[in-house]
């Protein structure tokens, strides 16, 4: 959640139902990301260090299941009207927004830092979301690697998101699940994704600020 104003400090997962096939939770360090970023990719991690990020998306009204992000403007923002999602959009620190004609949504977030510091240990960690938003973010409305940029407005090279992907890979640690599992993770220091899976699978998550 690294596009929110005030990102949860854990988070907490039960396995309601586990997938038959995939779906394992992947958990990484992000100060072991922030780390080999830094020695492996040295002109990407200064440029991602001067300049932050930009983030743009366009949402629609109600959820989409063929969208990556999934939920609309209304369920993001669990808002009844636009007056409501403005609101909610001012608070979280999104930073322009513009509604389109069809009642989609378009909004701007940053630039944000792509790194930030451990206040409990001053240990650097990788803190954005530009990998999953240019693999990820490409649907009917959103393009993803229009939808992560440099702060200044420039595109980022595929060739570096491809870089950084691997490195995280190499790093990631594939959790599967059982009924009744509970897993509770540092959202300042562990990054977490999904594999692919074959339905049902229903893992229920609670935020803790």
């Amino acid at each position: 959640m690294a596009l929110v104003a005030s990102p949860p400090s854990r988070i907490a997962f039960f396995c309601q139902t586990p997938s038959a096939v995939g779906g394992e939770t992947s958990v990484l360090l992000s100060g072991c990301v922030a780390a080999r970023v830094r020695a492996e990719l040295p002109w990407f991690a200064a440029r991602l260090e001067a300049q932050g990020l930009l983030y743009h998306r366009a949402l629609s009204e109600h959820d989409d299941a063929s969208s990556a992000q999934g939920r609309g403007w209304r369920s993001t923002y669990n808002a009844s009207s636009r007056d409501d999602a403005e609101r909610a959009m001012r608070h979280s620190g999104v930073h322009t927004w513009t509604w389109l004609p069809e009642g989609s949504l378009r909004t701007t977030t940053g630039p944000l830092p792509a790194f930030k510091t451990d206040s409990r240990s001053g240990e650097s960690l990788f803190h954005n979301a530009l990998v999953a938003v240019f693999l990820g973010w490409t649907d009917a409305r959103n393009s993803g690697p229009e939808s992560v940029r440099y702060g200044d407005g420039g595109a980022l090279a595929a060739d570096d998101v491809e870089a950084v992907r691997q490195i995280m890979s190499s790093l990631a640690v594939d959790i599967p699940w059982e009924a009744g599992d509970v897993m509770l993770l540092d959202n300042q220091r562990a990054m977490h994704a999904r594999r692919p899976f074959t339905p049902p699978r229903r893992i229920l998550a609670y935020l803790c600020v």
